[in-house]
Formats: structure tokens, sequence, C-alpha cells
């Protein structure tokens, strides 16, 4: 099911909850929930208030689960693996690769891509 983006006005309808008129941005920003969820909970949905401002936004559990990002040591600055390959000019699988199998990041970085046994592209 492709999400379309639901236009401000429409999101911003009121709703009553706790003996008070929130509008969907109002509420969504209070209990942390990304306001298209919220509006697909409510109106697309039919979700009981309660539960779809209690039930744990998918995207931010998500978030919260990704691992930091792995930085490399090279001529003494931390480097991602991205801001490592854009340095080299190498693409980033190639240095993925090399570090993966034991290589250091200096001879990762600088030993050159023996291009006989890279694959031809056709």
């Amino acid at each position: 099911m492709m999400v379309q983006p639901i236009p401000r006005k429409k999101i911003d309808t009121t709703v009553r909850w706790q003996g008070r008129d929130w509008t969907l941005t109002e509420l969504a920003e209070a209990y942390d929930i990304n306001r298209s969820t919220l509006y697909y909970r409510l109106f697309v949905y039919f979700w009981p208030v309660r539960r779809a401002l209690t039930k744990p936004d998918r995207n931010k559990r998500q978030q919260a689960k990704r691992k930091p990002r792995k930085l490399y040591r090279y001529k003494g600055k931390n480097y991602s693996l991205s801001a490592l390959a854009e340095l080299s000019g190498k693409p980033m699988t190639t240095l993925a690769t090399r570090l993966a199998k034991g290589m250091s990041v200096h001879d990762a970085v600088t030993t050159p891509i023996d291009k006989s046994k890279s694959r031809q592209r056709r």
C-alpha cells in the first residue's frame, strides 16, 4: 500500500482527548508520534484515541535499534566507511570487503584495485 502525504489542513483536524480539544499536530508532538501515523490510526483504521497514542511508532522503534556508525581511524582522524570511500576514490564495497578480511585501514585505502580480478561490466 502506498501512503500519500496528507495535506496539513486535513492533519490539523481536532480531536477531543482528556477533556480538551487538540489538533493532530499538537497531539502528535505531545505523545512523540508522527502526525501521519496518528492520522491513519484515528481516521483510516479507526483506532481508539488511547491505543493510537500509546502504541509505539514503528519508525521510531527501528531508529532506536540502529547501531551507531562505525568509525575508522586514518591519518589521525576518524572517518565513516562512506567518507573513506569518497576520500580514496574506491567503491565502498571494496573497502568494506578489505576491512572485513582483516586488512588495515591504511592498506585498504592505499592499495590499488587490481583490474584483472575485478568483474567485467557488460
